[in-house]
């Protein structure tokens, strides 16, 4: 049996209940009958008609939107600083690598001139014997520089994964909490939808009124659509 989804509301659709229905009816009623919203004041294609009706459902709407934001902020409190602290280290270590490439690379490779050179001693061996030995005495001088290079780059690549890990975290919770946000705004523009049917059929100037709808509707928030890095964090 798979196991439930966290935070239960998103497992389920919200219900549009019969009271919900007879308040969105009601207040259509009452405000088609008082000719409200105004069919002359409403420009045709800028939705900007707003009757207080569609004002509570969209400050409402804009509520849940919040606490949905801000219960995403507290259940990642704990990821969130862990993500920074390990943002810092992916940072560090890439100063940290790209101080030891530059070292590496000022030392450079040795020269034909400079493997050449004899030390004291020297004057009778092989010249073949000279270059190995003043190529090893440049491995060995490179040696701890080379190896410094591959611990930044195991060190970030270590770190870089970890930060991964927690950006998966942070994306999987704000992903439930914009998917619950749409699940509010899909409901609430049902409401309207069956408001403003209803408005036609009891306002003055129905035939305007139509040429002009939709009415204004509450947007998503542009975290629930955007990077999950958009959710201010």
């Amino acid at each position: 049996m798979p196991k439930p989804l966290p935070h239960a509301p998103i497992a389920r659709p919200r219900i549009y209940g019969p009271v919900e229905w007879w308040q969105d009816v009601f207040n259509a009623s009452r405000d088609g009958r008082v000719g409200l919203p105004d069919a002359d004041c409403v420009s045709v294609g800028e939705h900007s008609a707003l009757t207080p009706h569609i004002e509570t459902l969209t400050r409402a709407f804009e509520d849940s939107a919040e606490r949905e934001r801000i219960r995403a902020l507290r259940d990642l409190a704990a990821v969130l600083h862990r993500r920074a602290v390990e943002r810092a280290s992916v940072d560090e270590h890439a100063d940290a690598l790209v101080a030891a490439q530059e070292e590496l690379t000022g030392v450079g490779e040795p020269e034909a001139v400079e493997l050449e050179v004899r030390r004291i001693g020297e004057d009778g061996v092989d010249s073949a014997l000279v270059r190995e030995r003043r190529r090893r005495e440049y491995e060995k001088r490179v040696a701890p520089l080379r190896a410094e290079v591959r611990r930044q780059e195991s060190g970030l690549l270590t770190a870089r994964a970890a930060l991964a890990r927690t950006e998966g975290v942070v994306d999987v919770r704000v992903g439930l909490a914009a998917a619950r946000v749409a699940r509010l705004h899909a409901h609430v523009l049902r409401r309207i939808a069956v408001y403003e049917r209803r408005l036609l059929r009891v306002h003055p100037a129905p035939h305007q009124l139509r040429a002009r709808l939709p009415l204004l509707r509450p947007v998503l928030p542009a975290w629930t659509h955007s990077a999950p890095a958009a959710l201010p964090l």
